[in-house]
């Protein structure tokens, strides 16, 4: 599929054809505007780990809480998680550039933003799940809305990224918000329910105090991220 897409013109080039920026150059753009990078990258990484932290404890939850067979929760799981998932990645990118055409500007983080605040009611309705089957909605919820920020807080680096340093400024984001959420995430589940609630069968619960601590600071984070959005995407404009 990567072989139909075409090669995109290229556009506010700040260098002549060919030439390479150094990377500490790259640096000192990115460290000049440190009040958006930053801001997107801790932002998004913390809302990363939550989204991780649930995914790799969801099965656990189902055993340990309802007492189900791996196999019967792993293949229910599975099947949502790809196409909730996917849902989320995808209509995101739909809604916010449907909210570009009709003027909102800052779209690409204010979309984002919305899908943030929708996640912290689902993690803290986790522990009032009684059955399997309200579970299961919940945590797809929590998926789609886990995808939901991927394509459009990209997107927002690109936009106001010079074109030589958008590789490297991507990257700089992907390590970090995966480092984020590959380590925070599980881990502070894991440490939550053995060292605050010391009990390995209250996952739920587990969650519920991660999503108070992960996601309203992702939410501040992106919020003041989104204004300083709107200065550069004025500058480039001018």
């Amino acid at each position: 599929l990567t072989l139909t897409v075409r090669e995109p013109h290229r556009r506010q080039r700040i260098a002549t054809e060919g030439h390479v920026i150094p990377l500490p150059e790259v640096a000192k753009f990115l460290w000049e505007r440190k009040n958006f990078y930053l801001l997107h990258f801790i932002g998004f990484g913390l809302f990363v780990a939550f989204g991780l932290g649930v995914s790799f404890w969801a099965i656990e939850l189902f055993v340990r809480t309802f007492e189900v067979e791996r196999s019967w929760i792993s293949y229910r799981y599975g099947g949502l998680a790809f196409v909730f998932g996917a849902c989320g990645a995808l209509s995101s990118g739909w809604i916010s550039d449907a909210l570009e055409r009709r003027g909102v500007k800052t779209a690409k983080l204010t979309v984002p933003l919305v899908g943030m605040c929708c996640m912290l009611p689902l993690g803290l309705s986790l522990p009032a799940a009684q059955t399997e089957t309200i579970a299961l909605a919940l945590i797809s919820a929590i998926t789609f809305f886990s995808s939901f920020p991927y394509g459009p807080a990209a997107a927002s680096l690109q936009t106001v990224t010079p074109n030589e340093m958008r590789g490297v400024t991507v990257g700089v984001y992907l390590f970090i918000a995966n480092s984020l959420g590959l380590v925070v995430g599980p881990t502070l589940i894991a440490m939550i329910t053995e060292y605050i609630l010391d009990d390995t069968d209250r996952l739920a619960a587990s969650m519920a105090l991660a999503s108070v601590i992960l996601v309203p600071a992702a939410i501040l984070s992106v919020w003041m991220c989104q204004k300083k959005y709107a200065v550069l995407l004025s500058e480039n404009s001018a």
